[in-house]
């Protein structure tokens, strides 16, 4: 029974997750009828803000935090963007590829343009990092014996909960499977990223800005479909560039964790000055 309580406390944050989700969809499913164009990203990004900063309150309480600062923090961020080089690469490329093959834009307002690829997207890097990763993974840091092998059961649980939320917005079922294995796949290298270096600050940002081009494909009108190679791109490019994205977060999934070499050398050296000391 006392393992039992462990583990439950360990994993609550999974459960929270899925119950700020729910939260989340319901509030939308009230609103979004009233709401469209700026009205609607602007209260979105309100509404991702708001949910943030509250589930942000509940994982300082529940997880025994000192305060925000011991949560988003700037500790091993060098270390996280190297754990996500893959998608530092995988933008560039997205951004490459509107800036090459975009011929014309539909028409959009600034504030139309600002609230969605700006403000929605800042706010909604803030909200799922927190709610997909930070309490879904919470689990990982508080586990005796932390391995590469948990480490990948947790990026799994990730995927499955980043992806199913994506996968059900469609009927047909044939895109709702790919949906969830494109998004699920981004909430595998997000918790790559995090479980390596307990910054969640980088996903983020990483988040945030990768949203920024993959949203932009909407306000594209048409696309020069005659320049070999934006064809190259479409058909092998991004394929290739997804795969190493992949195949660069699974490394980092199995690879030692930084902070925990960083815990390691702190402890050798406090036993080198007891030593000294005796």
């Amino acid at each position: 029974m006392k393992k039992l309580k462990e583990y439950f406390y360990q994993d609550i944050g999974i459960i929270l997750c899925i119950i700020f989700f729910i939260c989340f969809v319901i509030t939308v499913d009230i609103v979004r009828p009233y709401l469209d164009g700026t009205r609607w990203y602007l209260f979105s990004s309100a509404q991702r803000t708001i949910f943030g900063l509250i589930e942000l309150f509940i994982f300082i309480k529940v997880f025994h935090k000192k305060g925000w600062k011991d949560v988003i923090h700037f500790k091993h961020f060098k270390s996280a963007i190297l754990a996500g080089t893959g998608v530092v690469l995988y933008t560039v490329l997205n951004a490459a590829f509107i800036s090459l093959g975009a011929v014309s834009l539909k028409n959009a307002t600034f504030a139309l343009l600002f609230s969605r690829l700006i403000c929605q997207q800042l706010t909604t890097g803030f909200w799922e990092e927190l709610t997909f990763r930070a309490f879904v993974l919470e689990g990982y840091f508080k586990k005796k014996n932390r391995n590469w092998q948990c480490r990948l059961v947790y990026a799994v649980i990730s995927f499955m909960l980043f992806g199913l939320p994506h996968a059900i917005e469609y009927n047909d079922f044939g895109k709702a499977m790919y949906r969830l294995m494109i998004t699920g796949a981004f909430g595998f290298i997000y918790a790559a990223i995090y479980m390596y270096s307990h910054n969640i600050f980088a996903p983020m940002l990483l988040h945030f800005i990768y949203d920024i081009p993959a949203n932009f494909y909407s306000f594209v009108d048409s696309w020069d479909t005659e320049s070999n190679l934006i064809i190259v791109l479409d058909n092998y490019g991004f394929t290739v560039a997804f795969i190493l994205m992949m195949i660069v977060s699974f490394i980092f999934v199995i690879k030692k964790p930084v902070y925990e070499n960083e815990s390691k050398t702190l402890s050798d050296n406090g036993r080198s000055e007891f030593c000294a000391i005796q």
